[in-house]
């Protein structure tokens, strides 16, 4: 049943997308369509999945006495290559139970739908699958450097359980890395100096003319901007899309930059998600393969291009 609605899913949005581009002109008109194809069909996506695990955990809780907890998303929203998650539990004894469950929750979903990713929590206190509040601490209190942690955490949304946990979460760990007017703001210009180095050492990479990778070629680059933003102008938006329209009324002086980067975050999103449904999952798109043409044609056509 996942599998057909996902099928539904995919075939809608698609039909739709296609529909609206039928009288667009030019790039500047599609954009915009772009956006609204990447929120809407990842909103549904995340749905789905959402109502999937919720099933799938009533059965295996059974007559468990499972602790408070939170699973959290905290990758992009629409891809459907695998979900970045990471589950928030209150320290409790009964965490133990919660692991298994959530092991076997990973179990099926990687068999029958979409493979789960647990980098946040596996890298965080005693459990593979969960980690506590005060494991946060402990951990990141050590002044971490895994920006690869930190910015899941900043870009951290509740996708099903406790939403008061979700808050404290928030409070006692994401906030550390907002801006803080009268505070201590160790945290965040720790995390900013780490994340706008990444985004530079990117800058530097050669760019391999013969290989597409819309992730590393640009799209971590985006993303890491946008991240930097939302911590300096402490903006609680869940996607990129809305940091980003958070931010042009936040430093109005920069809307225009704003603006391209929305743009570009637009087109690399929905070429990579277009990518990944006609032709395949990889990340890489070598283009000396024989037949890429075909299948970059395919892409560009559904794209609204001519050519």
């Amino acid at each position: 049943y996942y599998s057909l609605q996902m099928l539904h899913l995919n075939i809608r949005s698609i039909d739709v997308l296609r529909l609206q581009l039928t009288e667009t002109t030019n790039i500047e008109q599609r954009l915009p369509i772009y956006k609204q194809f990447m929120l809407h069909s990842g909103g549904d996506f995340r749905t789905l999945t959402a109502a999937y695990m919720q099933k799938l955990l009533n059965l295996f809780m059974n007559s468990h006495q499972l602790p408070e907890f939170t699973l959290l998303g905290v990758g992009s929203l629409a891809h459907q290559d695998d979900i970045d998650v990471g589950v928030l539990d209150d320290g409790s004894e009964s965490r133990k139970e919660l692991n298994m469950i959530i092991h076997y929750l990973s179990r099926e979903m990687f068999k029958w739908a979409t493979e789960l990713h647990f980098y946040l929590t596996e890298h965080v206190g005693t459990q593979f699958y969960t980690a506590s509040i005060q494991e946060f601490k402990e951990l990141l209190d050590k002044e971490i450097q895994d920006f690869i942690i930190i910015t899941e955490m900043i870009n951290a949304v509740p996708i099903l359980g406790s939403h008061r946990l979700y808050k404290k979460f928030l409070h006692e760990i994401t906030f550390r890395y907002h801006y803080q007017h009268r505070g201590n703001n160790r945290f965040h210009e720790a995390y900013l100096r780490g994340i706008l180095g990444e985004i530079r050492s990117f800058l530097f990479r050669k760019i391999n003319q013969n290989k597409l990778n819309a992730k590393d070629d640009a799209l971590r680059m985006i993303s890491g901007v946008i991240f930097s933003g939302k911590t300096i102008f402490r903006i609680h938006r869940g996607n990129r899309w809305e940091i980003l329209q958070a931010l042009m009324r936040k430093d109005p002086s920069r809307k225009h930059l704003y603006s391209e980067l929305e743009k570009a975050l637009s087109f690399l999103e929905i070429f990579r998600q277009v990518y990944q449904l006609f032709v395949g999952l990889e990340e890489d798109i070598y283009l000396d393969n024989p037949g890429i043409v075909d299948n970059l044609q395919t892409v560009a056509q559904t794209l609204g291009y001519n050519d």
